[in-house]
């Protein structure tokens, strides 16, 4: 994956590391942007401003359906524990504490939670494993219909044994099970939610004024514009660093390319293809990589029965031009092995969980897929959805 960012020196960059919110890339970029040497950013940071193409439809992480609106609620809220930075989705290992401030096995079946009791909800209350259990009967209700509930499917209970100890039942055993029940999974107050129904949450006052308990609090939300948050001064697990931070919407890509490089933004989350040699060449901006468990895929349109040329299309002509032995698939494809076949795909796309993938996800590069072709290569951003 890829961001640009205002003022980070090259020579500092971004640790390779697992960005799961713009929390941890705010707070580092920050850190190296505006401090000066022997200063902390909580000390001097001020603002940071983040340019995002859409509008959130939601700031309450379970009702979430862009990725934007999850990353701006992810700032907000915390989840029992983090992937770590390598990525590893089996088993536990590499997860760092963030609600939970530990976990263990109980047997194949039962994962056992102890909270952090410092933890507290921004209207000071103690998070607990009341709250827990609410949000996930929360994130499985039908009601709700949570992008996340597929990830529940396998639990068959969430028991609260005291006020900081709560336990995931399974219904069976598989490699997943830690993955599933953290990622992306943000503790919601039951104090404040379990009173209003269901079919109502979605349009309450609360998924655009929301109460949470991570490092950044909500102050406004001007909707279709902006959405700014302040540091939690006593945040549990430390102040973040940018005192504030505003989300700006700006749907055209060109104007977040000009405002990036005029210094009125401080991150881009996606730079048009024609501007990636003009954003790379600018001194105070750099490209910033890391990897993500996401892979960025565009849906195909195979269903082209004729052989009319159409903008970035490829018909059976320009595969005999090109020296390929068939023509335009001009319907669904039947097997993934029928990608291979695509003009334009290479091995090292195809393999992007291969070997490859560090080099693509170095180059900030993604492909789009157009009537039978490859068309187009694509710097992106993403909170990991």
């Amino acid at each position: 994956m890829a961001t640009v960012t205002k003022g980070l020196p090259p020579e500092n960059g971004m640790p390779k590391t697992r960005v799961a919110t713009w929390l941890v890339l705010a707070s580092v970029t920050a850190v190296t942007a505006c401090a000066p040497e022997n200063a902390t950013c909580a000390e001097t940071c001020g603002t940071v401003v983040v340019d995002i193409g859409g509008a959130p439809e939601t700031l309450l992480p379970v009702l979430h359906i862009s990725a934007d609106a999850l990353a701006i609620g992810s700032l907000m809220f915390l989840p029992l524990a983090e992937i770590g930075n390598d990525l590893n989705f089996v088993g536990d290992e590499g997860f760092q504490p963030r609600i939970a401030r530990s976990w263990t096995f109980e047997d194949s079946v039962t994962i056992v939670f102890e909270l952090d009791p410092r933890a507290r909800w921004h209207d000071g209350r103690p998070v607990t494993a009341r709250d827990v259990e609410f949000t996930y009967d929360l994130y499985r209700d039908p009601v709700i219909n949570s992008n996340e509930a597929v990830d529940l499917r396998s639990i068959s209970a969430v028991t609260a044994r005291d006020e900081h100890t709560v336990a995931f039942t399974f219904t069976h055993p598989y490699p997943e099970q830690f993955y599933d029940v953290t990622y992306h999974k943000y503790i919601h107050p039951a104090h404040l939610l379990d009173t209003i129904p269901r079919a109502s949450l979605r349009s309450h006052p609360m998924t655009r004024s929301p109460i949470g308990n991570g490092p950044y609090r909500f102050r406004r939300w001007d909707a279709n514009q902006t959405v700014e948050l302040v540091a939690d001064t006593t945040f549990f697990l430390g102040r973040p660093g940018p005192a504030r931070i505003v989300v700006q919407v700006v749907p055209d890509q060109n104007t977040i390319v000009a405002q990036l490089l005029a210094e009125e933004a401080d991150f881009a989350i996606q730079i048009p293809p024609p501007s990636v040699d003009r954003v790379r060449q600018a001194r105070h901006v750099n490209p910033v990589g890391y990897p993500s468990t996401v892979y960025f895929f565009v849906a195909f349109n195979f269903r082209d029965p004729d052989d009319l040329r159409r903008l970035n299309g490829a018909e059976d002509a320009d595969y005999i031009s090109a020296g390929l032995p068939y023509g335009a698939k001009d319907a669904s494809f039947e097997a993934v092995e029928e990608l291979r076949q695509v003009m334009g795909m290479t091995e090292a796309v195809f393999h992007l969980n291969g070997n490859s993938a560090p080099n693509v996800v170095q180059d900030y590069l993604i492909f789009v897929i157009r009537r039978s072709v490859i068309v187009s290569l694509k710097v992106v951003i993403s909170p990991v959805i």
